[in-house]
């Protein structure tokens, strides 16, 4: 899953406008993020996923369709998937 899809999923119902005035950011450059056109910067980055509740690695560095989904359960269950432990916790890689 591409990056603009993965951030269109967190920021789910929310409008665009909201979510760009909560981050700090332009309506157009969300849009822009969105559509693949730009790439945030690592400030925009920690701010966006704040916002949306994930973290950075999930949302923008996400390569498997389990994290994808942008949300913190579903990014833990990826990890524990991911290394065979019965809690992500346990992992030191996934370590919080």
């Amino acid at each position: 899953m591409e990056l603009g899809e993965r951030l269109r999923r967190a920021r789910g119902d929310e409008p665009r406008k909201s979510a760009a005035a909560a981050v700090g950011i332009a309506v157009s450059t969300l849009q822009m993020y969105e559509n693949g056109r730009r790439v945030p910067r690592d400030p925009v980055k920690l701010r966006l996923a704040r916002h949306y509740g994930v973290s950075v690695e999930a949302l923008f560095f996400a390569t498997d369709a389990t994290k994808c989904d942008a949300t913190p359960e579903a990014e833990e269950a990826a990890q524990t998937r991911k290394c065979g432990k019965k809690e992500a916790a346990g992992c030191a890689r996934h370590r919080r």
